[in-house]
């Protein structure tokens, strides 16, 4: 399969610099997301790849071949879109077997990889019905199907599951995790959903106003943002930001930001800050607040609350719920702070 690799790589459009001097490289056979915010730069990176837009500067290569001058077809992609954009006068069997069409293979052929498709996707069933007669899932699994049968070099997939009600996202995530264990095709990926990006991904890169924030494992991006704007765009609920000169008092905490010698904001997972209404020992740092809202998701019990003047969210263990007015303690072990400077955003600690 195919390395792919960006150096210097910039896309205007007019004055404005949708990407700005890209240098990363993807690994064979790896699944690589792209994640951020709608307008960041996502798509048009995997236009780019697929060569569906130019580059304006910089270079793209295919395991070491610049690739910025060939066609889309000469770059062997196969891109899926969350539209599905399959034929409506076609049968499913019809669509899956057009790009074996186009490329004139024999009809023998044709049917063996159609088939063997189907197999993989459990498509078998429905080859003869039309877009019409199938269901959102089902429309996705043959729009990656006409893409597969290509057997591809790369395979680029934007936005596939937006279009998919919740269930139906949780089990097409699982197809398409085993179907690039199986079948080991480069895969450049691109969502929004950060849950999509932490299942699905060997690596990821968070992007925002056309620059990586960070790249990494999903993982390494959670557990250690790189800066204010990964903390804050990765993780629910989101983390708490609390200013350093509010912890003015709070020790130990405030004797250590005291020795940084410089303006901080301290993160704070949600997860992470534990609500009772007792005060725990000194393994932790405590804030002492009033709540605001007690909510329940599911398994989970979250408080928000307010500590001098700053509205933070915790979660609550075995407790009753307090009450809207009632003083509780937030908790949180030291270990678990993320210090950010405050003037750059970047990671201290």
């Amino acid at each position: 399969m195919v390395e792919i690799r960006f150096e210097g790589v910039e896309k205007r459009f007019g004055s404005v610099t949708v990407i700005k001097k890209l240098d990363l490289t993807i690994r064979s056979r790896e699944f690589f997301t792209f994640l951020g915010p709608s307008g960041c730069g996502k798509s048009t990176i995997l236009n780019m790849i697929a060569g569906l837009e130019d580059v304006t500067g910089g270079t793209i290569y295919f395991d070491g071949t610049p690739v910025n001058g060939l066609s889309p077809a000469e770059r062997d992609v196969a891109m899926v879109f969350q539209s599905y954009a399959l034929y409506p006068h076609m049968t499913v069997y019809e669509n899956i077997a057009f790009p074996l069409r186009v490329k004139k293979e024999r009809k023998e052929k044709i049917d063996e990889e159609v088939k063997r498709i189907a197999s993989l996707l459990d498509l078998g069933s429905l080859l003869q019905r039309k877009p019409k007669e199938l269901s959102g899932g089902q429309k996705q699994r043959v729009a990656l199907g006409r893409a597969l049968v290509r057997k591809p070099k790369v395979f680029l997939m934007d936005e596939p599951l937006s279009n998919l009600d919740a269930k139906l996202r949780l089990d097409m995530r699982t197809e398409l995790k085993k179907l690039h264990q199986e079948l080991g095709i480069t895969t450049v990926y691109v969502t929004h959903d950060q849950e999509e990006a932490m299942v699905l991904s060997d690596r990821m890169a968070v992007l925002y106003m056309g620059v990586i924030q960070q790249c990494d494992i999903p993982i390494n991006v959670y557990k250690k943002p790189a800066n204010v704007f990964v903390a804050d765009f990765i993780g629910s609920p989101p983390m708490n930001f609390v200013d350093g000169s509010s912890f003015r008092g709070v020790e130990p905490i405030w004797s250590a930001l005291r020795e940084l010698d410089r303006e901080v904001v301290i993160g704070i997972r949600p997860y992470d800050l534990i609500v009772s209404t007792r005060e725990y020992d000194d393994k932790f740092m405590v804030l002492r607040g009033e709540v605001l809202m007690v909510e329940q998701t599911g398994n989970e019990i979250w408080v928000d609350g307010v500590f001098k003047g700053i509205k933070i969210r915790g979660r609550l263990i075995g407790e009753k719920n307090p009450f809207p007015g009632e003083s509780v303690f937030f908790h949180v072990p030291f270990e678990k702070l993320h210090i950010f400077d405050k003037e750059s955003g970047t990671r201290i600690i």
